[in-house]
């Protein structure tokens, strides 16, 4: 789930960056106001780059789930 509306909503997707590492972690750490996902344990980030070529997933997870 896009918890904060995605490139859509948010910036042009080719431009999305760290954003989606930045919002995985604001999630786990509880600092995300009215669109906090309760209870969030584990979050997923995946990114891409150069025209598609490139692709980057990263796992975060609090300490609970280490």
């Amino acid at each position: 789930m896009n918890t904060n509306g995605g490139g859509l909503s948010c910036v042009h997707p080719g431009m999305y960056g760290m954003f989606v590492q930045i919002e995985a972690v604001e999630q786990l750490r509880g600092d995300c106001g009215e669109r906090q996902i309760e209870g969030a344990e584990l979050a997923l980030a995946n990114g891409n780059g150069g025209k598609l070529s490139s692709q980057v997933t990263a796992i975060f997870g609090t300490e609970s789930t280490l």
